[in-house]
């Protein structure tokens, strides 16, 4: 017997203590869940699955989508190693019908970890493979309607609101309009609504009224005192507000009858606005928040990452299934609710198969971050009567990465490395509607995407930018060195995410480093030593095709369209031999994607931020990273960028730290200098926003009141 057999019978008859039997754990899960209760938290752990594995709460397309799973096996050379299993599994993943299924995932991972085999086959106990045989609740495409177009333009190049006095107002910039981003600092019009960073602080919302460039008395709120438990940390993630409404996500590191718990929980409290906010409901469920969505009619999708693994070797098996509450009251995730890799079905037979006993096609050797974690998935109404109430649930086994909303789809992406030096890439797609959550399909791309504007769907189609690249290792008696290849990929795939089109072989040797998706168009930029602007047809969801390519210095981190003909770039300056030297601005001309053209271009440098030409130092900006952090206002032909930094005195050599907003226009090909405003030194520069004819700068100890037509201070206030 060769040791992919010993393996394969070891698992198929896993030896497993008393206490870990799926008897015992589904006992206690059972106790649990009559409960009605969760009460722990669990600690965040960035671990990702096997490739493949991280879609397993969905459903492969009808069109045979290959499944992936990773198993123990001999390469041709006869050595041990990883072994990509590939077949046609049709429905790949079914829900539970029990806590059987999950019982015996959950008991045979603990073993395989133990032993230092990162493993799963579907058929890992006889509970789990009757309990898949015997579902019925196993997912379809079903008839989903994919005429749907989804509009690219966000409100940034709509109409602004007007708040109750009639003064236009800058909103968040969406990626795709209707569906609504949070962040940290808000108005409507007439207050101001900013989260407080810095340690002791990360639990207050500064409630600022601003009129004309002025501050009135500011209100604080306190969003931890109306937690109904006890947590040992506190931290608001993002806030929404809409229709009178105030929404704060926050992550709480939590403890159960006063024992302190290595433990998390993401909570949403909905608030009525107003001097004194009222307290409306609080929604809460399992791990930390990944990433957050609302569309117009209130409905709310929260999305964490929960990791189960810790508290299971701790035994307590009870509070390894994922929950979720309203006002404190908690209810332990349903069988059916919980998605987990499922044994075959066979159509013959009707009987289950591992997955592992269908033909090697493909063999490759991974890195597996094994699943100890799930991908939560709730939904509320924030606008309803009863804001915290839940809608919909669902937990899918995996750790998720990147996110991409649509009005009708989240796409939902798992990073996998493998030993050979590849990455893969696994979409998940989850129709939404009305909060109700139902997983379709899954599709898997070698690369990995960069963050959520790599992302996007028109007309039905998903479309995904990805940077590919292989590791090798060489090493001799005294050396060993790393060689990375790179190239860039732009894949289509239809509603059942069939994959229909592929761009192979982008700007080999560079990566991606921003994405906007625009109708059938993609622009495109990568960089090694200079930015490459590429311009993509999409209109042929088969035949994707390059139409230009524009070289400049330098790469943009973040692009958004300006007006109809113009797309705007931040990111960073750079020289011919890609050495980099500050931040920039660059204006496209895209009006003709086959012949696009630079029209203006601004270096923002820390000589030109203090007005001291002599001055030497670096310009960052925490907008690099987060691209909420810029307000890019063509209404107002306003942008605003916060810069930190430090330079070097030139007579007394001392390193001098800057923290400001440069506030810049655009006219007639060229970007000017509005102004530049300093916070104080050790306070960051946060976000930008306006109210009729004044700027509000938000940094983390205050505000700066702007006048736009003379660009002068009007007021400050202080937290």
């Amino acid at each position: 017997m060769n040791r992919f057999d010993e393996l394969k019978s070891m698992m198929q008859e896993p030896n497993i203590p008393e206490r870990l039997s799926p008897e015992s754990i589904k006992q206690a899960l059972d106790e649990q869940q009559s409960k009605g209760k969760e009460k722990t938290i669990r600690r965040k752990t960035r671990l990702r699955w096997i490739a493949g594995i991280a879609a397993c709460g969905v459903v492969a397309s009808t069109g045979g989508y290959a499944a992936y799973r990773a198993g123990m096996g001999n390469d041709e050379n006869g050595g041990n190693g990883w072994n990509l299993l590939t077949a046609d599994a049709g429905n790949y993943c079914t829900a539970s019908d029990s806590y059987d299924a999950v019982a015996a995932f959950m008991a045979h991972y603990a073993e395989k970890e133990a032993e230092n085999i990162y493993w799963y086959d579907g058929a890992v106990a006889e509970e789990a493979v009757e309990s898949a045989a015997e579902s019925s609740l196993a997912f379809s495409t079903g008839d989903i309607d994919s005429s749907f177009t989804q509009d690219v333009n966000s409100t940034a190049l709509g109409e602004n609101p007007e708040s109750a006095a009639g003064a236009e107002y800058s909103e968040t910039y969406n990626q795709d309009q209707g569906v609504l981003e949070s962040d940290i600092v808000l108005t409507d019009g007439e207050y101001l609504y900013c989260k407080r960073t810095g340690t002791g602080y990360d639990h207050l919302v500064e409630i600022v009224p601003a009129a004309d460039g002025a501050f009135g008395e500011k209100i604080t709120l306190d969003v931890s005192a109306d937690l109904s438990e006890i947590v040992s940390s506190f931290d608001i993630h993002s806030m929404y507000l809409k229709d009178g409404r105030l929404t704060v996500i926050a992550e709480g590191i939590g403890r159960t009858e006063g024992v302190l718990e290595v433990t998390a929980r993401t909570y949403v409290f909905v608030y009525e606005t107003g001097t004194e906010p009222v307290l409306l409901g609080c929604y809460s469920q399992d791990g930390y928040a990944n990433d957050v969505r609302m569309m117009e009619d209130g409905t709310l999708y929260l999305i964490t990452n929960y990791n189960w693994y810790d508290r299971y070797a701790e035994d307590q098996i009870e509070d390894c299934i994922p929950a979720y509450g309203c006002d404190g009251v908690y209810t332990t995730a349903a069988p059916e609710d919980i998605l987990l890799p499922a044994a075959e079905v066979s159509e013959e037979s009707g009987s289950a198969e591992s997955v592992s006993e269908t033909a090697i096609e493909t063999k490759d050797e991974i890195i597996v971050d094994f699943s100890d974690s799930f991908t939560n998935i709730g939904s509320i109404n924030v606008l309803s009567d009863t804001p915290a109430e839940s809608v919909d649930y669902k937990s899918l086994a995996g750790f998720s990465g990147e996110m991409y909303c649509s009005l009708e789809n989240i796409y939902i992406s798992s990073y996998s490395y493998w030993r050979t030096g590849s990455e893969t890439t696994e979409f998940t797609k989850l129709a939404i509607d009305g909060g109700m959550i139902t997983p379709t399909a899954a599709a898997s791309v070698a690369g990995y995407v960069k963050d959520q504007f790599s992302m996007s769907e028109y007309n039905g189609y998903f479309r995904a930018a990805v940077t590919q690249q292989v590791r090798t290792e060489t090493r001799d008696e005294y050396v060993a060195s790393m060689s990375i290849e790179r190239s860039n990929a732009v894949y289509v795939f239809d509603s059942n995410m069939e994959q229909v089109g592929a761009l192979e072989g982008i700007a080999p040797t560079e990566t991606i480093k921003s994405a906007n998706f625009q109708g059938d168009m993609l622009y495109l930029v990568t960089f090694r030593q200079t930015d490459p602007l590429f311009s993509i047809d999409l209109s042929d969801p088969a035949n994707p095709v390059i139409l230009d390519e524009y070289k400049i210095t330098g790469y943009s981190t973040y692009m958004q369209q300006w007006d109809e003909n113009l797309l705007i770039g931040f990111g960073v300056d750079a020289d011919e031999n890609g050495w980099e030297s500050g931040l920039k601005l660059v204006m496209f001309d895209n009006s003709d994607p086959n012949n696009l053209m630079e029209c203006g271009y601004m270096p923002i440098r820390i000589a030109d931020i203090i007005s001291d030409p002599s001055a030497d130092g670096y310009a960052y900006s925490e907008a690099i990273s987060e691209r909420k952090a810029l307000l890019i206002a063509p209404e107002k032909n306003l942008i605003a960028v916060p810069v930190d930094g430090t330079w070097i005195h030139n007579i007394t050599k001392m390193h001098i730290t800057v923290n400001c907003f440069a506030l810049y226009s655009y006219e007639n090909g060229s970007f000017a200098q509005l102004g530049v405003y300093n916070t104080e030194v050790e306070h960051r520069a946060l976000r930008s926003l306006y109210i009729g004819d004044y700027a509000y700068l938000v940094n983390s100890g205050g505000i700066i009141a702007v006048d736009l037509t003379t660009m002068q201070e009007t007021d400050r206030i202080t937290f």
